[in-house]
């Protein structure tokens, strides 16, 4: 059934599915010069904001272009971002998952980086201090053939540890103590 009522098209099918056979399907808004979506054969479905493609689907899976707004968001395989930004918690679900990094993790002050099961290791920065704080029930090991502790313009050491062999403490870049 095909009604026009009050300005609206209906197309009305109670009974079975309604099949539309073509290559190609576009959905163009009424003055015909804004695509709303297209559904191309053998290829994408791609859907429009304002005439600009917002969400493509692909042979490996969609494109989202521009904000991703979600409650919940579960992803498998391989996620792709330019800007992600997280309120709340991000959790990789499954041991052995990989996250590559190509550019910088921001963290705002007294913003923590925890590893361990019980939050027992934490990395953070309290807008004044920096820290590293291993408080479980083993040890903080830093293992190296060699430490060089420098001040932060990397130009003066304060401290040098070499493996199986001397420490070395020093001021104003000056060795006092092997």
């Amino acid at each position: 059934i095909i009604k026009n009522t009050t300005g609206q098209l209906y197309l009305v099918n109670q009974s079975s599915n309604i099949v539309l056979q073509t290559n190609n399907t576009i959905f163009k808004n009424a003055a015909n010069n804004e695509d709303i979506a297209k559904f191309n054969a053998d290829g994408s479905v791609d859907l429009y904001y304002n005439n600009t493609v917002r969400l493509q689907t692909s042979g490996i899976g969609v494109t989202v272009t521009g904000e991703t707004k979600t409650t919940t968001l579960n992803v498998t395989g391989i996620t792709t971002t330019n800007n992600l930004n997280v309120t709340g918690t991000a959790t990789i679900a499954s041991i052995g998952s990989t996250i590559g990094i190509s550019s910088n993790f921001y963290f705002g002050d007294d913003k923590r980086i925890y590893f361990g099961q019980g939050e027992d290791f934490s990395v953070y920065h309290d807008g004044t201090h920096s820290y590293i704080n291993e408080s479980g029930v083993g040890s903080l090991k830093i293992l190296t053939t060699g430490l060089d502790v420098r001040n932060t313009a990397d130009n003066k050491r304060m401290a040098l540890f070499t493996a199986n062999g001397s420490v070395s403490l020093y001021h104003n870049n000056f060795k006092k103590i092997e």
